[in-house]
């Protein structure tokens, strides 16, 4: 069965439950708990069934072919015709959308900032190939998206850490989402504004802290810096021809068989004397 819950006037949250009340639990992308819940009023019609939140939320089920419209009255925004998928290991849902409509987000991909006629795979990927367009997996998936249609603002974020596909392309203008284990859990996210639905997408998911001063000063890097004598000299370099650096990226030839947390004995035989001669610098 499929639960609803309003965290607040801003977010919705839809997922797969498997008995009345018991929620599927949240991974630990979630930050912000159900704190709150909003009572709904049922009003059934002879063409749909109609829920209402008194936090503005507004959901229709058309009886004929049990297609969803989430719609918001405060902002006017609505995501219509949503339909409902169950299968063996995952879930799926696709929605309608205008052909106005732009498509951004889903973290690091390729291709173009607006992803219409695109389809992306969230699954993280180690591509030694050139970043092309056509590629659907690069190293950083995030779940989200935000949908800007008629000046109305939208945010899509599924909770859900495996194997998930996001297709603008095979049915544009509608959009399907699919994840290939694990039930769905959708956060819907409407706003006034993209700005607002980011911000509040970031309450939901958490804010980072305020970077220390080092991380917004030069950084080096490159592939690679294969010894421990070749670091430090690099570093030795900068300081002579008095060029700040606040920070030097060590590529994989540090570590011993390309196994994270090790050090290459031969290559990098005293790490922590490295690390103090560089802080000496």
């Amino acid at each position: 069965m499929v639960g609803v819950a309003a965290l607040d006037d801003t977010v919705l949250r839809v997922a797969y439950c498997r008995s009345p009340g018991e929620w599927p639990t949240s991974t630990p992308a979630i930050v912000e708990q159900m704190s709150q819940r909003h009572s709904w009023r049922l009003v059934q019609e002879e063409r749909r069934v109609q829920l209402e939140c008194v936090a503005g939320w507004q959901i229709q089920i058309n009886r004929d072919d049990g297609t969803w419209s989430i719609r918001h009255l405060g902002f006017g925004t609505a995501v219509e015709a949503i339909t409902w998928y169950k299968r063996k290991k995952g879930g799926a849902l696709t929605f309608a959308s205008l052909d106005n409509a732009r498509f951004y987000g889903l973290g690091e991909k390729p291709g173009p900032l607006d992803k219409r006629h695109e389809a992306y795979t969230m699954w993280n990927s180690d591509v030694y190939a050139p970043h092309v367009p056509e590629m659907e997996a690069l190293y950083l998936s995030i779940p989200f998206f935000l949908r800007l249609q008629d000046q109305t603002a939208v945010g899509i974020f599924v909770d859900n850490p495996g194997r998930s596909r996001f297709d603008f392309r095979s049915r544009y203008p509608d959009v399907e989402i699919s994840t290939e284990r694990g039930g769905l859990d959708v956060y819907f996210i409407f706003g006034a504004s993209l700005k607002d639905v980011i911000r509040r997408y970031t309450k939901l998911t958490g804010r980072m802290p305020m970077p220390p001063k080092w991380a917004l000063g030069y950084h080096q890097s490159r592939y690679s810096y294969e010894t421990q004598s070749e670091v430090l000299s690099v570093a030795q370099t900068f300081v002579e021809r008095d060029i700040p650096v606040d920070a030097l990226y060590l590529d994989i030839h540090y570590m011993d068989g390309y196994r994270v947390f090790t050090f290459d004995e031969r290559r990098f035989p005293d790490p922590a004397r490295m690390c103090d001669e560089l802080r000496k610098l």
